[in-house]
């Protein structure tokens, strides 16, 4: 049997575009991150390191089988087409070891190694070579309520046939299912009206939704200014990362970074297409090593001012995140719990699993869980204007925020174009009403806010590579969406 001694640039570069990446310059680690880069990493340890990372969660998290991961996701990332690296999903799985008791799951090809370990409700933690533990303390987090959260009401099969055009929501689910699709869920006017789900899938099935946790990030955000921790105009300078006075980073307010136009180089279009897909990239890197990500996003050099180049970028995100831990500490608070004690907790957001880097951090641009049943309840909560059940949750005017083109982007004759941590329907290839906006994620994973259809749609699909995976997703979803919206706007 043949080892996995050769990885491919190509299987890194395969790794960076299902984070959307884009490009950047090389990330310089300092000491006081307690782990010294001596050396690059080498194409095969961020592609272990993914390949384990994703292993570990979509198993421990979701509890696929370890067969499926490896013949669906984790062997055909680590066999891009186009590299020299030749297996059988077979032997990918040979290489692969995971540990039931300990919850670490190893990677290896020759002398390089990838590791994550299940530690809890802080899901699985990429480690650095050689240890088998997190730089802190994982523990207990998620409440005993957010897991026996009621259900949304449910309209019954004979009411939804009565109500709408079935023909079309099964249409769809046919759609979405055939392109990976793993959870379908329709809400109008808060009643479920349609779902469908995968074999082993329920609503409350944990699933890696990728970067719909920029949507939580900008919604943890909001939670702040609803308590007054902060203001949209607030500069973003944090004591713990300390910058002189004369650096133009000072100057970049959170609404900047919440609309992906705060002018920090973290992707560079001028670079050819792949080397911004390759192993130094700043977009992506937090994805394949196990680093300090707050650390990186904060010392991401400035490519130009704030609110004039609009860029898809992890670094703006994760400096978000930078400003939650800050503010949540300067409360005296719990940092791990916060997000589940003041938002999942509160609208029942169940299978919630956000995931840290080995310092503890949210990571929340990628690698975040979330189940069918949560993302129709975080989108329930926009389109209640931050409100749930008669409590207001975020500030008045939040999801108009959020839904409203950025400045830069609205600038740029793209087909997508971002608010604050929501992408909208402005210029979008999407068929969906012009006020609808959304939380997106990579292999076509979606909620949905229609405000002027009373109604949420949330489609989570599994991470999976095949050849025609990508036009065939985007299509099915384009078709799926269409039939959605006839079916909701007859109502």
């Amino acid at each position: 049997m043949r080892t996995l001694n050769k990885l491919s640039t190509a299987a890194v570069a395969l790794a960076c575009v299902i984070a959307t990446c884009a490009a950047a310059t090389a990330f310089a680690e300092t000491p006081s991150q307690k782990v010294k880069w001596t050396i690059p990493p080498t194409p095969a340890e961020l592609a272990l390191n993914f390949g384990a990372q994703m292993l570990c969660g979509e198993h421990f998290i979701s509890g696929r089988p370890a067969e499926r991961i490896i013949k669906e996701t984790v062997g055909p990332l680590l066999m891009a087409e186009g590299g020299p690296l030749r297996a059988t999903a077979a032997e990918v799985l040979g290489n692969a070891h995971i540990d039931q008791e300990t919850r670490v799951v190893t990677l290896r090809s020759g002398p390089f190694v990838g590791r994550s370990r299940h530690l809890g409700d802080q899901g699985c933690v990429m480690l650095p070579n050689g240890r088998v533990d997190p730089f802190f303390t994982p523990r207990r987090v998620r409440s005993k309520t957010e897991r026996a959260a009621e259900r949304l009401p449910r309209l019954a099969a004979d009411a939804t046939a009565a109500r709408y055009d079935s023909d079309k929501f099964e249409a769809a689910e046919r759609a979405v299912m055939a392109s990976y699709g793993t959870a379908f869920l329709v809400v109008q006017r808060g009643e479920v009206v349609y779902e469908a789900y995968a074999d082993g899938v329920t609503p409350e099935t944990p699933l890696l939704n990728w970067s719909m946790g920029k949507s939580i990030i900008g919604t943890l955000i909001g939670r702040l200014a609803h308590m007054g921790d902060l203001t949209l105009d607030d500069a973003v300078d944090l004591p713990e990362f300390p910058r002189a006075a004369d650096d133009p980073r000072r100057n970049i307010k959170i609404a900047d970074y919440m609309r992906m136009s705060s002018g920090l180089r973290c992707t560079d279009d001028s670079t050819p297409i792949w080397e911004r897909y390759g192993p130094a990239n700043d977009h992506t890197v937090i994805y394949q090593r196990p680093m300090d990500v707050i650390r990186h996003a904060f010392y991401a050099p400035v490519r130009a001012a704030p609110n004039e180049v609009p860029d898809y970028s992890n670094c703006d995100m994760q400096a978000l995140g930078g400003v939650i831990r800050a503010k949540i500490a300067a409360r005296g608070d719990d940092y791990l719990s916060w997000p589940y004690r003041n938002l999942y907790d509160l609208i029942g957001m169940v299978g919630m699993v956000s995931e840290t880097d080995a310092y503890g951090n949210f990571h929340l641009t990628g690698y975040d869980y979330g189940s069918a049943e949560a993302w129709a309840r975080f989108g329930l909560l926009y389109l209640n204007d931050g409100e749930w059940r008669g409590e207001r949750l975020l500030p008045e005017g939040w999801a108009t925020f959020v839904s409203t083109p950025a400045p830069a982007w609205r600038r740029r004759d793209e087909p997508s174009v971002y608010g604050g941590t929501f992408w909208v329907s402005a210029n979008s290839h999407l068929p969906l009403p012009p006020d609808a906006y959304w939380a997106a994620g990579a292999f076509g994973n979606f909620a949905i806010v229609v405000p002027s259809l009373d109604a949420v749609i949330v489609i989570l699909r599994r991470t999976a590579f095949s050849p025609e995976m990508g036009d065939n997703r985007d299509e099915k979803t384009r078709e799926a969406l269409a039939l959605i919206v006839d079916a909701l706007a007859a109502r």
